[in-house]
Formats: structure tokens, C-alpha cells, sequence
């Protein structure tokens, strides 16, 4: 268990909703490393004493943070800190995430926002390396493809698509942008696996667009890798079906 001493600088909670501040300074000592993964925390009766709370407060705390993937309740042996894992942490919202339009639009808002400048900053960072696996990845995903019609194919297909706009996240060499985009991975997924049941032309047309964007990447040309990937999305957007 971790000693009280390593939650000296806990403030007590005078105002708020009291559950939410106990969370938010737990996460906090959790991304400073005063308590890390694997140590046990104090039972909830210390707890509760430490921030100044009732116990029902800290006990909605912890599972709030369960939730979120922070810590776990082991029968018999308290509550853990967790190690991060960006995929678990992503389980809440997918939970949620039923692609109707309205999150279809979302889903590709977001994808606008991110995708392109990935792909202008992978532009600037090529190596021999990070070209393989480019390359490699984009043959893997034209194979995924020409395999369509079974489930197990379109589930191929969808893996193979988020594996090649991996490789580009890989490419940056930024450990923020790769794990940002694998904390987002299995969303991605789920959304792409909607692709493959559009229509062969409109297949081709987002296909095409990953032969622009790996070109574009390829020359090293940051402004070209940004268009592309903007004009790939708008693609993904027309085909992607919406449930009314």
C-alpha cells in the first residue's frame, strides 16, 4: 500500500462537487508519479479522512476512476493504480459510440482537425525506416482490399486501413501523435469498418486517396501530404453511410 505520507500535499476539499475535486487530484498524483502503477491506495476510510470528505464521496471518486481506466478494485486486495494502457482508457467512449450521423460527422471532424497535420509533420521526418513500414503498410491495405466480401475480409480491410494511417503517425517520430492516435485506434476502427461496405467506387476513391497521401509523404512534401489527406477525408465524408 502506498505510505499517507506520498499524499502530503493533499488539499481538502471545501467546495465543488466533491466527488469530481477527489478525482482530479488523484489523476494528478497519478500523472506525477507520487503514486504509481501497481501501488495499492490507502482504504477508503483513510482516504476520506485525508481530503476532508465522506466516504461516499471518495467511493464514487474510485469509480469514477475506474471507469476511466485509472485504477482497479481487486476483491480482497483494495484498489490498484493502473498502468496505461491508451486502448482500455478508450473503452468508456466506445461504449457510447453507435455511428449515428451525428457522431459520423464528429468522428470526421476530428479526423480533419488531426490527419493532416500527422501527415505534413510525417513529410518532414522520413527516414529508411519509417519508409519500409510505410510502404509495407500500404501494400498490406491494397491486399486487405482486393479481398472484400466476407466478414472477415471487411474486418481485414478495416485493420488494414488503421494500420496504414499508423505507419504515418510512426513515421513523425512524435511519441505524443502516436499515442494520441493509438489511444484513439479502436474508435477509428470501429468507423472504418463502415467503409467497407460502401460501394466498389467509392472503395476505390478512399483508396486512391492513401496512394495520394503515401506519394505526397514520400516526397517529402509537407503541403502536398496536408492536401492530400484533406481531400482523403472529404472522400471518406461523401461515402460514409449515416443512419437517419
Amino acid at each position: 500500500m502506498t505510505p499517507a505520507t506520498a499524499f502530503g500535499s493533499v488539499e481538502p476539499i471545501v467546495n465543488g462537487r466533491i466527488s469530481q475535486l477527489v478525482v482530479e487530484q488523484l489523476q494528478a498524483m497519478i500523472r506525477a508519479g507520487t503514486i504509481a502503477p501497481g501501488d495499492r491506495l490507502p482504504p477508503e476510510r483513510s482516504l476520506a479522512e485525508m481530503f476532508g470528505v465522506g466516504r461516499n464521496s471518495v467511493r464514487e471518486a474510485l469509480r469514477e476512476l475506474e471507469v476511466l481506466g485509472l485504477v482497479e478494485r481487486r476483491r480482497g486486495q483494495g484498489t490498484h493504480v493502473r498502468s496505461a494502457d491508451p486502448q482500455e482508457m478508450m473503452a468508456p467512449l466506445r461504449s457510447v459510440i453507435s455511428l449515428s450521423g451525428t457522431l459520423v460527422d464528429q468522428v470526421i471532424e476530428f479526423r480533419r482537425t488531426f490527419e493532416p497535420q500527422v501527415s505534413a509533420l510525417a513529410a518532414t521526418k522520413l527516414n529508411p525506416s519509417s519508409v519500409a513500414v510505410l510502404n509495407d503498410a500500404f501494400q498490406a491495405y491494397t491486399r486487405a482490399l482486393s479481398a472484400r466480401g466476407s466478414t472477415t475480409s471487411a474486418e481485414s480491410s478495416a485493420r488494414a486501413d488503421a494500420n496504414f494511417h499508423r505507419a504515418i503517425a510512426l513515421a513523425t517520430g512524435n511519441p505524443i501523435v502516436i499515442a494520441l492516435h493509438d489511444a484513439l485506434d479502436e474508435l477509428l476502427v470501429d468507423f472504418r469498418a463502415h467503409l467497407v461496405t460502401t460501394s466498389g467506387p467509392a472503395a476505390r476513391r478512399v483508396a486512391k486517396g492513401h496512394r495520394e497521401i503515401l506519394d505526397a509523404i514520400l516526397a517529402a512534401d509537407p503541403e502536398a501530404a496536408r492536401t492530400a489527406t484533406t481531400e482523403h477525408l472529404g472522400a471518406v465524408d461523401a461515402v460514409v453511410p449515416r443512419r437517419s
